[in-house]
């Protein structure tokens, strides 16, 4: 992603880089002045603090589909509009999506996605649910595209009209072969802008991957999403456990929590970023929402 920066505000300038070599490898970023906007591609997202009217109204209209303002007023809403003091996560999910509007490339996360488990010692509970609020709320606080898909036995994320014959494998395929490809050739996504793989609804074919094969496409998919959230259930096969422990965090549904039942799962539960909800609550939806609004998940 080719990034260039027309800035007044030459700190805001230097923080913004600094910010990214930890964020993202595959981003390169140039500081211009409105001498050199002319020269600019149309594969270049421009962000800029000058306001419209300092603008030649024929680079307004040349680069319209470019230019990101950044304004100090949280309240405007349009679309080319950036908050200057929103989070540097928000902001790159901002300048990703206009990017991919742009050129139809995706942005790779270069190992900075998270890995986030749902599971728990409820047989009966709708994990599904929590993994969906979870995708939701870690999409809205912290910007980004985030992954859902499910290791429970029956895929309750798939879509009736999907041929599920082979598809998987396509997926697979796809992805080792580093070709150019559009996202939403194998995802879908919801209203809340969330994503699913795009199989079939019946037999999970994803929960019946051997070890390695998870693994490797779970790496691959992680290059293209800020997290991926996995609806383990108490489904705990041998796979699934080894994934839990894997996980950067991992979220437990639980009517009978004890430390004795997380160690049986995980190996070093200390390591691991851990949130108990209580299977019994009947507001866990605002519980979740309030981990993840009050840090949970840090920038």
């Amino acid at each position: 992603m080719k990034i260039r920066l027309l800035m007044r505000d030459k700190e805001y300038a230097e923080a913004f880089i600094s910010k990214l070599s930890d964020y993202h490898a595959d981003v390169y970023v140039e500081v211009i002045e409105m001498s050199e906007l002319g020269n600019t591609d149309s594969t270049c997202v421009i962000l800029t603090d000058y306001e419209q009217n300092l603008f030649e109204q024929s680079d307004l209209n040349r680069f319209s589909a470019q230019i990101i303002f950044i304004s100090n007023k949280v309240e405007i809403t349009q679309n080319n509009y950036m908050f200057k003091y929103q989070s540097f996560n928000l902001s790159m999910a901002q300048i990703a999506g206009q990017y991919y509007a742009l050129t139809g490339d995706r942005v790779r996360y270069c190992g900075s996605s998270d890995l986030i488990c749902v599971c728990g010692d409820c047989a009966d509970y709708d994990y599904g649910y929590v993994n969906k609020s979870i995708g939701s709320k870690l999409k809205y606080c912290k910007g980004g595209e985030y992954l859902l898909i499910s290791l429970q036995p029956i895929n309750n994320y798939g879509f009736v009209d999907v041929n599920d014959r082979g598809r998987l494998s396509k997926i697979i395929y796809t992805l080792d072969s580093n070709k150019r490809f559009s996202l939403e050739e194998f995802c879908r996504s919801d209203e809340y802008g969330v994503y699913y793989l795009s199989l079939g609804i019946g037999i999970n074919r994803l929960a019946l991957l051997d070890w390695k094969t998870m693994w490797q496409l779970i790496e691959r998919l992680k290059n293209y999403f800020a997290g991926i959230v996995v609806d383990v259930g108490s489904s705990f096969t041998l796979e699934a456990v080894r994934l839990i422990n894997e996980a950067d965090s991992i979220w437990w549904i639980s009517d009978k929590y004890t430390d004795k039942i997380i160690s049986q799962i995980i190996a070093d539960p200390e390591s691991k970023e851990l949130h108990v909800l209580d299977c019994y609550k009947e507001d866990v939806d605002l519980e979740i929402d309030e981990i993840i609004s009050n840090g949970g998940y840090s920038d």
